[in-house]
């Protein structure tokens, strides 16, 4: 096979790869994995909607204290929080894997998308846990205290959850 032919395959094949990566390149993490006690400190939105648990960190004390308390596997990953911060979000999701499309500002809000990726047989509402690692802007993050989740035409607001509030419920 010629250099040519070669460098066209691997150009082929890195775009054929990078369709099978769901999740966006601000997805730092996700896992199958959620905090202890899950289902009795989430946000429950309006019937039809899982259950959401969100948190933010700005510096790598409070990344870490997350990191565990998600249950998140591995070492702890040292971050640059000059500019970046990142949200943690648990949810459940079917048997079909979820990830998030995207992550915008929208009117002063954090919007995200998260998607599921259909299998061939459909989906079965198992409620598998998964949670996600979202680096995005530490000043929005600091100025926020929700983030609003869309789906279609629908949007589900949900807001921040502390650990030290947590701690006390």
């Amino acid at each position: 096979m010629s250099k040519v032919n070669r460098g066209i395959v691997t150009i082929i094949t890195l775009f054929l790869l990078s369709g099978c990566m769901n999740n966006a390149s601000y997805v730092l993490r996700s896992e199958n994995v959620l905090p202890k006690d899950f289902y009795s400190i989430s946000f429950s939105p309006e019937k039809g909607y899982p259950e959401f648990l969100v948190m933010k960190a700005t510096d790598q004390t409070t990344f870490k204290e997350l990191w565990n308390f998600y249950n998140f596997s591995g070492e702890v990953s040292k971050l640059d929080f000059d500019k970046k911060g990142v949200l943690f979000i648990g949810t459940y999701e079917s048997s079909c894997e979820s990830f998030v499309s995207s992550v915008k500002d929208i009117e002063n809000e954090i919007v995200i998308d998260i998607d599921t990726e259909m299998g061939t047989g459909g989906c079965a509402d198992i409620a598998d846990h998964r949670s996600f690692i979202v680096e995005w802007d530490k000043r929005d993050l600091k100025k926020h205290n929700h983030v609003v989740f869309s789906e279609g035409h629908e949007e589900v607001k949900v807001p921040f959850k502390e650990i030290k509030d947590i701690n006390k419920e």
